[in-house]
């Protein structure tokens, strides 16, 4: 980010360029990015002058007739906006929607996960292999109550072969001497499953004995498979041992580190395609990881992507927490953003990071719950901290989460880019939408200096003002919250993060009724939880889901007595669906 007039350094181009999103300190903002054709296009840097030229990347080795590539010019008003704007064009005009992201495993459920940065990423218990150590983390989060509903499992199962790729997507013996149907069984979960870009060698390959065609390159020791069939098959067979989730890591090598899919211009598109074809056939998803932007821009033609890595690997004490810009992107084309795994407690005794240490485990949480995308710890058996994980999901694992993801505010941007006019640090915001009422969150991490926010400034619109309280001590910060009284975080880090949720006056009996909500948790009116909000006169009525027999505690407060909050304990009936009546505590099945 930076100045136009300061030598566009901000700007990425080539390979790892991406959408263009210019505005003026009105906040009028123009995107452009490429339309069609996003595995080939590209946009160059033209110094001195200023210009950016767009067009197909620069090693294409021909153009074939009647190839069609296009460019989008959007504008729009305020940054967030118009980013989701520019989205939405691009999604409609691709025919892609939100229900597989909106239904998605992953994306509704606490998961468990062994990925890079987890405490099980290449690393087992002492005299164990993973077979054995994946039943014992099982047995072990069963035991706590620690409501895990599907199980990730990372490159260390798998063949590998030139360079690293996948040889073989199938599990080693030595690593589960049962097979991956015998783990299924036992943890009885579905999985989600890594991998990694295909080796040269690898057994699928006609060049190498196998059934499928791929492109292989000797020099680069890398394959790519060209063949529709292939997907088929390596998808419906692995449906055998419970994958529903197929990740696809390391997406920039398969572009960086290949001739294929930067001398062809219909290669890397052909590739994705095809992949989502099968898994849609098979009714599984698909998560990119580590994806270039156009990889991102690509995925609004494949239906079966529904969530997107919006970070770099965790690693414990690693700031990979920073995914509010990219997360604008991904959301932008009906995808949710992931932040990856974290840990959940400080330390976890013989982890393979030398002594890692996570000093930030709540804010490893919140950024997972408030991003409305996968939430997956990673902890060791024993260490997994299940009053912070329970702040995320509700008693069956399902995530209490806002109704977009947490991104930061215009002015944060329009900082970063001119140094000035804005929040000197990170200020995020959220939301949650319920029956024609708002409930907002503001999130402030390594804010330097106090920056007051209005309910307009932090994207909450007019249906954002009330009042607001700290995540922290909500009944003794209780204060106004509109354009004459913004909030004012003062100056804060990762461990002292302010975090503040709005909520509207709702008139009942003459005086104006605040739903605090469920203070355990981070969001505290999840449309999760919260199915319908209907007031009366003399009463208001929530519609809430949830676990059979469990039990929630919500708080309201008056606006004329906010000294005196009024807690309502109720458990779900076995429908899982209670109504809970505000105005004498009183809940019923639904």
């Amino acid at each position: 980010m930076g100045g136009w007039n300061d030598g566009l350094e901000g700007i990425q181009d080539g390979l790892y360029g991406g959408p263009l999103a210019i505005f003026d300190n009105s906040l009028n903002t123009t995107v452009i990015s490429s339309f069609s054709e996003f595995m080939a296009a590209s946009h160059h840097l033209q110094l001195p002058g200023n210009y950016v030229n767009y067009g197909i990347m620069g090693n294409a080795s021909m153009i074939p007739k009647d190839f069609n590539y296009e460019t989008i010019v959007y504008y729009g008003q305020g940054i967030n906006q118009a980013i989701y704007e520019w989205g939405d064009v691009l999604t409609r005009n691709y025919g892609k929607s939100r229900a597989a992201m909106e239904s998605d495993l992953m994306v509704n459920n606490l998961g468990y996960y062994t990925d890079n940065g987890a405490y099980y990423y290449y690393n087992t218990e002492p005299n164990k292999n993973y077979e054995d150590t994946m039943l014992e983390a099982k047995a072990y989060s069963d035991s706590v109550g620690i409501p895990y509903r599907y199980w990730m499992i990372d490159s260390w199962w798998y063949f590998k072969g030139l360079r690293g790729g996948c040889k073989n997507w199938t599990a080693m013996p030595d690593i589960f001497p049962h097979g991956l149907k015998y783990l299924y069984d036992k943890i009885d979960l579905p999985i989600q499953a890594h991998n990694r870009w295909w080796a040269a060698d690898t057994d699928y390959a006609k060049q190498n004995g196998g059934q499928f065609d791929f492109i292989v390159e000797k020099d680069t020791q890398s394959a790519l498979p060209i063949d529709n069939e292939f997907w088929n098959f390596l998808l419906k067979t692995s449906r055998e041992w419970g994958l529903v989730v197929y990740e696809q890591d390391w997406l920039n090598q398969q572009v960086d580190h290949m001739h294929a899919t930067q001398n062809d211009v219909t290669i890397g598109r052909t590739w994705l395609l095809q992949m989502g074809k099968g898994a849609s056939m098979n009714d599984m998803t698909i998560q990119y990881c580590m994806p270039m932007p156009r990889h991102i821009l690509q995925s609004v033609e494949v239906s079966a992507v529904s969530q997107i890595r919006a970070s770099n690997d965790y690693h414990p004490g690693n700031d990979n927490w920073k995914i509010g810009l990219s997360s604008i992107l991904i959301h932008s084309v009906s995808a949710a953003p992931y932040k990856d795994t974290h840990w959940t407690s400080i330390s976890q005794p013989g982890d393979p990071y030398f002594n890692g240490s996570e000093p930030f485990v709540e804010l490893q949480s919140v950024v997972s719950s408030l991003s409305a995308g996968p939430v997956g710890p990673g902890d060791k058996v024993g260490y997994m901290n299940k009053s912070l994980i329970m702040r995320t999901c509700n008693e069956d694992g399902v995530l209490l989460k806002p109704s977009k993801p947490a991104t930061p505010i215009d002015l944060q941007i329009y900082r970063a880019a001119m140094g000035s006019g804005g929040p000197k640090g990170e200020v995020w915001s959220t939301y949650s939408d319920i029956a024609g009422y708002r409930f907002g969150t503001l999130l402030w991490i390594n804010v330097h200096e106090p920056y007051p926010v209005t309910p307009q400034q932090a994207g909450f619109g007019k249906l954002g003002a009330g009042y607001a309280f700290s995540d922290e001590d909500p009944m003794k910060t209780l204060v106004k919250f509109d354009d004459q009284n913004p909030l004012n975080q003062h100056k804060c880090g990762k461990g002292d993060f302010g975090l503040w949720h709005s909520v509207p006056e709702i008139k009942v009996n003459n005086r104006s009724l605040l739903i605090l909500g469920e203070l355990a948790k981070w969001v505290k009116m999840s449309p999760q939880r919260v199915l319908d909000i209907v007031s009366y006169s003399s009463d208001v009525i929530l519609t809430l889901q949830g676990a059979v027999n469990e039990v929630i505690e919500f708080t309201t407060v008056y606006t004329d007595d906010l000294n005196t909050p009024h807690h309502i304990t109720c458990t779900l009936p076995e429908s899982g669906i209670m109504q809970m009546h505000l105005s004498n505590g009183q809940c019923h099945p639904y």
